[in-house]
């Protein structure tokens, strides 16, 4: 199934979006719009660019999605490259590990964690098989905007799984 997209919208998701009036446009449209991958049950970290913006997606040991910014707040490092352990992403650089909420929960070989050490999250909606990801203002982020693809998971359609590319 294919789903035609305008080509500014096009553009703006797989990261062409150019100077002028297209980033003009992906300005306006980027906080109005959901986006999808597939997380799967999966528990490792996750990497993903969407709209030009690295996101690393993972699991708690509860099974409950997350979506951060991909990178570290001590070196920029991509979190993606680290690993979850319990609830937590760990930083494969230094060991730093931060919950769910992007908050570092501890720092390696320090008692105290600094207030500021911080990631970006994204808020984010497990619907129909795929993990949608708002990518603006989180207090804008309105779930009935998500498209309606029940069939992916109603038993009473055949369903391809696996990475669907729309656009």
């Amino acid at each position: 199934m294919m789903i035609r997209l305008p080509p500014t919208l096009t553009a703006l998701i797989h990261g062409r979006a150019k100077t002028g009036k297209s980033m003009m446009a992906a300005s306006l449209v980027k906080p109005q719009v959901y986006l999808d991958v597939e997380l799967g049950a999966q528990f490792l970290p996750l990497a993903r660019t969407v709209c030009g913006e690295p996101i690393v997606l993972f699991r708690t040991s509860a099974g409950d999605a997350a979506a951060l910014a991909d990178r570290c707040t001590h070196r920029l490092a991509p979190l993606s490259l680290g690993r979850v352990v319990g609830d937590q992403i760990q930083c494969g650089y230094h060991g730093l590990c931060f919950d769910r909420h992007g908050a570092c929960v501890r720092v390696p070989g320090q008692d105290q964690v600094p207030a500021k050490a911080q990631v970006k999250t994204y808020p984010l909606v497990e619907r129909h098989g795929f993990a949608w990801i708002w990518l603006g203002e989180p207090a804008h982020a309105d779930p009935g905007q998500i498209p309606d693809f029940h069939w992916m998971d109603d038993p009473a359609w055949a369903a391809v799984p696996g990475y669907h590319h729309f656009g």
